[in-house]
């Protein structure tokens, strides 16, 4: 069981991976300072670097905040210090710097004028010649033989480019690597991150979820975890099932729990007809990744948008549930298909 449990955590790390170079992974953005993503992640990044790797730190005091997801970066500087260990192996060392920087137009190839923050990784290792270079970010490409995937730098670039960033590179042989990344400063109102420490102590909240998969193994697990954590679950496996289900059951739902690409209704018209009969109730999605529809939807018509991120273990769902349905309804009494805006 413990070997399946690894195998099935390599796999879904892997696909984490995929989509990230797709750039289709979910993301979860908050106003964040990326200094504290680095300083939160240092001594897993000592211990990864190794005695023979000195890191350092070079950070601006006064860096501006960028509206990214903290979990997508730990993994950028995660993979950035991994191929600059990789790079010296006889020791050598890395820095991590962070500066405020103002953009003109097409300084950056694919970036607009304005404010950005700038995050560098400079490494003294064996550097890159321009045939590598050249291919640094496609996906299976590697130089480290049987020992990399080729999908480090390429998730790299994926979460950079969905952040609305830019990324380069600048490497010689025998003289080192930087990897340079760019990302617009967040100018909205800052918002107050709730710790994780506060999120695992609430209580499991049960209630009555309506669960919709049309994948019967996936259905069946998540139907499982979540009664015995002491939710009622009405379970279908696909949207028509799911609307036939709630018309005849005519009672009450707390939350609808959703995968997103079904067929003959998707997981977005399903909420939006749900909505129109229970226009309080949460809505939580879950899909291997985002798509477009997604990400445009009014608010107006499905409200705060909740995503969780295939694949993910049942506690995970279990949690995120709790939260939704601890939290105060953000929805209004009208249907989605009010006219007022």
């Amino acid at each position: 069981m413990a070997q399946i449990e690894k195998a099935a955590g390599q796999a879904s790390e892997l696909t984490r991976q995929l989509l990230a170079f797709g750039r289709k992974q979910i993301m979860q953005p908050r106003p964040t300072m990326l200094n504290y993503v680095i300083v939160s992640t240092e001594a897993l990044l000592t211990r990864m670097l190794g005695h023979h790797v000195r890191l350092i730190l070079d950070l601006d005091p006064d860096l501006e905040k960028t509206q990214v997801d903290p979990s997508q970066f730990e993994q950028v500087f995660l993979n950035l210090a991994i191929n600059a260990r990789d790079a010296m192996p006889k020791g050598g060392t890395l820095t991590l710097r962070t500066r405020n920087v103002e953009l003109r137009e097409d300084e950056v190839l694919g970036l607009a004028a304005g404010r950005y923050v700038m995050c560098e990784t400079i490494d003294t290792g064996v550097g890159m010649d321009e045939s590598v270079k050249a291919r640094l970010f496609e996906p299976f490409f590697t130089t480290k033989g049987s020992h990399g995937n080729g999908l480090g730098l390429a998730s790299v670039h994926g979460i950079v480019k969905q952040s609305a960033g830019d990324i380069q590179v600048e490497s010689e042989p025998g003289r080192g690597t930087t990897f340079r990344f760019w990302i617009p400063v967040y100018d909205g109102e800052s918002l107050q991150a709730e710790p994780p420490a506060a999120l695992a102590k609430r209580p499991i909240k049960g209630g009555r979820v309506l669960l919709v998969d049309d994948n019967l193994t996936i259905l069946e697990l998540l139907e499982d975890a979540l009664s015995i954590a002491g939710f009622e679950v009405l379970a279908a496996p696909g949207g028509p099932e799911a609307l036939r289900m709630l018309a005849e059951d005519g009672g009450d739902i707390d939350a609808v729990v959703s995968d997103v690409l079904m067929a003959p209704i998707d997981g977005y018209d399903l909420v939006t007809q749900i909505l129109r009969t229970h226009p309080t109730v949460q809505v939580l999605f879950i899909s291997a990744y985002a798509a477009n529809k997604l990400q445009n939807l009014s608010v107006h018509e499905v409200g705060e948008v909740t995503t969780l991120q295939k694949p993910f273990a049942p506690s995970v769902l279990i949690q995120r549930l709790s939260e939704l349905l601890n939290e105060p309804s953000g929805r209004g009494a009208a249907p989605p298909d009010a006219e007022e805006v």
